[in-house]
């Protein structure tokens, strides 16, 4: 480009003193003009060409560096999964900081309540995001769903990768909702198959929290205020929506003030607060809910824990029909995940195929207006963890399919709690024969069921004789709990 600009200034000034003395027409100086560009143009196009290719090759290197550089291990769970339907979320001094000199989130210890839309405002690097995906993180530790709404003040990219809302939803974030200048977007966690189906049914996915994220909110929206390094550089906010503060520096404030590695302080108060607003419409609801109950019976099972291993049709219905009974506390224990298949006979639901059962139960479990607690393990029931995992039940309810699984927690439960009833299930597929279904007693273990024991590849269960069996192991139960509270 250079070369083409110096040969026209040349040939501009030459054949302009030439024109004026007679020696050349302004034609010829046109002319030359014309072919110096056919000349030079060529070499503009090589001189692009090595630019591109120098980009090209250090783009390559940056790429070829990515490939080979070691893969990063997995991060590998030390705990085991336990969620519940209420309690407390804590998440227990927690740090963090891109930069060791430059600390965001230090010794923060957090609180949330089902259905509570909350607020988390703060300047650009004050730690929202980061702050944001724990809370997400310990929410989903206890059985807890959440969504975001994030602003984006600059606008936002759906052809590129936004690395925030992956964080959310590595975190467990089922929804994300982009909102910029030019419009929104509601991003859904991706699936293996998604389908039309699933992308128009993902608005209207219910979750227990919704956390706003942005420096502006909009008014009447309880707002935590995350303040980084930066004292002066804070958000405006009406002073009765601010409810917490965050903060990594020491600040005066009427308010709630909790270190960034406060989380599970902040998830306690999350909780609470939506806790205070439901309280009063709850116990309306559930007054009544329990009306027709007797208060004898009432007192009894609000008291009682009942283990229920499995969460399949035996194990999925037993705990509805328990949780309507009002029984205090369940603790359901499964590894299996819902399938189409189990939709004709589990108490599950279309929209809920590929989530873990008890979760999934432990969700619907919460439509309930009862004040049962639900106690989830996600895990798979053995001889050797049967004792830890319902150690607190008073009664447990045997929910398998499989024969082998059916007398190994029969075996393992009674030798850990020989005085504690165990009730189980064998043979209850197919259709009809209601007189065949019959409760045997033997000691403290009862068997409900035809007694026909695993069921033949050709015969099915059915919702009908499968609900009867769970129905009449969800009231020997309840019997066997008035029993032993009478005797003490």
């Amino acid at each position: 480009m250079m070369v083409g600009n110096l040969n026209f200034v040349a040939i501009a000034v030459l054949g302009g003193i030439r024109v004026a003395n007679g020696g050349m027409t302004i034609g010829g100086v046109q002319a030359f003009i014309q072919y110096s560009r056919t000349f030079t143009q060529p070499l503009s196009w090589m001189a692009s060409m090595v630019n591109l290719l120098q980009s090209g090759i250090a783009s390559a290197e940056r790429v070829f560096e990515l490939l080979d550089a070691e893969e990063q291990s997995p991060e590998v769970s030390a705990y085991e999964p336990v969620g519940q339907t209420a309690g407390r979320v804590e998440f227990s001094h927690v740090s963090f900081s891109y930069n060791p000199e430059r600390p965001l989130i230090t010794d923060l210890s957090l609180t949330a309540e089902p259905g509570r839309t909350v607020a988390i405002v703060g300047p650009t690097g004050a730690g929202k995001t980061t702050l944001l995906r724990r809370l997400i993180a310990e929410l989903g530790k206890r059985g807890r769903t959440s969504a975001v709404v994030k602003h984006c003040g600059g606008g936002f990219d759906l052809g590129g990768a936004d690395k925030d809302s992956s964080a959310f939803f590595r975190a467990g974030a089922r929804w994300v909702t982009l909102s910029g200048p030019g419009g929104a977007a509601l991003l859904r966690k991706p699936s293996s198959r998604p389908g039309d189906r699933d992308l128009a049914a993902a608005a209207g996915e219910e979750v227990d929290f919704v956390f706003i994220e942005g420096g502006k909110i909009g008014p009447e929206i309880p707002t935590i205020e995350v303040i980084g390094p930066n004292v002066k550089d804070r958000v405006p906010i009406r002073d009765r929506d601010r409810w917490i503060v965050v903060s990594s520096v020491p600040l005066r404030t009427s308010r709630t003030v909790l270190r960034p590695g406060d989380i599970g302080r902040l998830a306690d108060l999350v909780e609470a607060r939506g806790r205070e607003d439901a309280d009063d419409r709850s116990e309306r609801l559930r007054k009544r809910f329990y009306a027709r109950h007797d208060p004898e019976v009432a007192a009894v099972l609000k008291t009682s824990v009942v283990g229920v291993a499995g969460a399949g049709g035996l194990g999925s219905n037993v705990a509805f029909h328990l949780a309507r009974a009002g029984v205090g506390k369940l603790i359901i224990a499964d590894f299996d995940r819902v399938e189409t298949s189990n939709l004709n006979r589990q108490q599950y639901f279309a929209d809920q195929v590929g989530r873990f059962k008890v979760e999934a139960l432990a969700a619907n479990l919460r439509r309930i207006p009862s004040a049962t607690v639900v106690v989830f393990r996600r895990t798979t029931v053995t001889a050797r963890n049967a004792a830890r995992l319902f150690g607190e039940a008073d009664v447990l309810i045997e929910a398998f399919d499989r024969a082998g699984s059916k007398q190994m927690l029969i075996e393992a439960w009674m030798k850990a709690f020989p005085e504690r009833p165990v009730i189980a299930a064998s043979g209850l597929a197919g259709y009809g024969a209601n007189n065949r279904i019959r409760e045997r007693r033997f000691g403290r273990l009862t068997l409900i069921g035809d007694g026909a024991g695993e069921s033949p590849a050709a015969v099915s269960p059915m919702a009908p004789r499968v609900g009867i069996v769970a129905a009449m192991q969800a009231n020997r139960a309840i019997e066997c709990l008035m029993k032993k509270r009478r005797k003490t």
